[in-house]
């Protein structure tokens, strides 16, 4: 069994439900379940799918929303560019709207 150091659990920077599963992991609490090879296969696409890389994107924001992002991201505890990515992330999948 194979544990990762706490730094390197640190740089992964995992949410909660992460951080669960890898105890749960780590404590050899998981089961393995059969699984077909179109099931394999489906997940292992859904895995390549999310290792997509991040493209960077210049924006012009107001100093001002850019300060109140920031205070809210480090009451939240996060960089406020992740706050800024999972925001818009939400919004791509139609988990939030905007008005405008």
């Amino acid at each position: 069994m194979v544990k990762l150091s706490e730094k390197n659990k640190q740089i992964m920077q995992l949410d909660e439900e992460e951080k669960e599963i890898l105890e749960a992991f780590e404590e050899g609490k998981l089961k393995k379940i059969d699984m077909s090879e179109e099931e394999i296969e489906a997940l292992k696409i859904a895995a390549r799918q999310t290792l997509i890389e991040n493209s960077r994107i210049s924006v012009r924001i107001p100093e001002r929303d850019l300060r109140k992002i920031k205070k809210r991201a480090q009451k939240s505890g996060i960089p406020y560019q992740t706050l800024i990515t999972a925001v818009l992330h939400q919004y791509a999948e139609g988990k939030i709207s905007a008005t405008i």
